[in-house]
């Protein structure tokens, strides 16, 4: 307060700075900057809020958690966001003090990002919203993360519907799906090491998702939680298939990625294993994999120099470290496994086609939850 009683006003002048430095680099990225080989995680949590206590953040099995240990290698960005239903005069305040519970929980979990609240008529029409209009220019996000639901098997025909289609429009949108799943919660920052299995499975689709879905478990492997967890990646090939060849070739993907992991190769017809019949179709012959091995190992030359990180997964209530038992029933269960899967076969229908998406899923059992 100044002596003639008027209020000061305290100013950061580096304020002006720190916009034109956002302006310019906003301004400066293009079309493609952002693409596989310099890819940097930018994830939209799309999670729940208890609009009968301030807006606050619902757990969804540690969800959160996920976000701040992947991060912990990408450098990237996060927004997580929360959908009031109603009309936005009546929830202005709910908003708000919405938005700053959510601020509270990424420092806390000290993730880098924004949070965000939004009314709409209906909690998909909310989703929608975000999922579409969130970011600016070239600078939105490219990774969706939404939970599944708590009891699939007794979902409304509509509600399978609705959650199929934005699925759907997620893959539309060229997103990457993270979608988790667990029997215990994903384990907290300051959780004790785990120490067990993180099983990849390549089911028929020799290269899913160009390599995406094998960076998972080597970003969640440089935070503490999971430094001492061992990746073992499953290979399901067609029984036509040079088994020794196709081995030699995932090995040298995988060691040329300077990744540490156990691969092993089986094979399995179509027919034994129908939701990924497929893939089976259009699995590569060996010789195109030498080329996709190459531009992986380049990838992983990225990743190191640039601190990338990704992730793309989706949670099913069978798994094929269950469906496909014969797989590996002599291995040891593993606390994390990961696959790629049709959603909508998993729900029973809706939402329109079945392609192939990734999932993730914790173990029970394992680890502090």
């Amino acid at each position: 307060t100044s002596s003639g009683g008027e209020t000061q006003i305290k100013t950061d002048w580096r304020a002006g700075r720190r916009f034109q430095a956002a302006r310019q680099s906003l301004l400066a990225l293009k079309d493609g900057d952002l693409d596989f080989k310099y890819w940097r995680p930018f994830i939209l949590f799309l999670c729940k809020v208890d609009k009968t206590d301030e807006g606050k953040y619902v757990p969804q099995k540690g969800m959160i958690n996920l976000i701040s240990q992947l991060m912990k290698r990408g450098k990237g960005l996060s927004i997580v966001a929360g959908v009031v239903e109603g009309e936005f005069a009546d929830h202005v305040e709910l908003l708000e003090s919405g938005r700053k519970h959510l601020q509270e929980k990424l420092v806390e979990k000290k993730i880098e990002g924004f949070s965000e609240m939004v009314c709409a008529r209906s909690i998909d029409d909310g989703h929608r919203f975000l999922l579409h209009s969130k970011g600016m220019g070239v600078l939105r996000p490219n990774t969706v993360m939404i939970g599944w639901p708590d009891e699939p098997s007794t979902m409304e025909p509509s509600a399978m519907s609705t959650y199929c289609g934005l699925v759907k429009e997620v893959e539309l949108s060229k997103k990457t799906l993270l979608i988790c799943k667990g029997a215990v919660d994903f384990p907290e920052n300051d959780a004790d090491p785990l120490e067990g299995f993180v099983d990849v499975w390549w089911v028929f689709d020799l290269f899913p998702a160009n390599g995406l879905l094998l960076l998972l478990p080597y970003l969640l492997q440089k935070h503490r939680v999971w430094r001492h967890t061992t990746t073992r990646l499953f290979t399901v090939a067609p029984p036509e298939t040079d088994l020794d060849e196709l081995r030699s070739l995932v090995e040298g993907m995988v060691s040329s990625g300077g990744m540490v992991a156990k691969v092993k190769v089986i094979t399995m017809s179509a027919e034994d294993a129908p939701r990924f019949a497929d893939a089976a179709v259009s699995t590569p012959a060996l010789h195109e994999l030498e080329g996709r091995q190459r531009r992986f190992s380049e990838t992983f030359d990225h990743l190191e120099r640039n601190m990338l990180n990704t992730a793309a997964s989706l949670a099913t209530e069978s798994h094929p470290h269950e469906t496909l038992s014969t797989m590996a029933e002599e291995e040891p269960s593993s606390i994390l496994t990961m696959a790629t899967s049709g959603l909508e076969a998993v729900l029973g229908g809706g939402g329109g086609g079945g392609g192939r998406r990734d999932f993730c899923r914790r173990r029970r059992g394992v680890g502090r939850g």
